[in-house]
């Protein structure tokens, strides 16, 4: 069985404006480079883990891992 958290061959890892349209077409409006970086804070609507779920270079936000953040929320 594969588990949400992991990384996983075949995952996206996309700069954030290409993965904010990806993400907005399949989950709805919210998912903006700030929208992105808030809930990463926040730890909402999953406990975020960096590696896993998105690349931070020192304070930049440079990539996200779209199967990942679907993985976690759709199941």
């Amino acid at each position: 069985m594969k588990t949400a958290n992991r990384f996983q061959e075949g995952d996206r890892l996309l700069p954030i404006e290409i993965a904010k349209t990806e993400l907005e077409a399949k989950l709805g409006v919210g998912w903006s480079r700030k929208s992105i970086k808030r809930k990463i804070d926040q730890g909402c609507p999953f406990a975020w883990k960096q590696g896993i779920h998105y690349i931070q270079i020192g304070n930049k936000l440079a990539s996200v891992n779209v199967d990942a953040i679907l993985r976690e929320l759709v199941r």
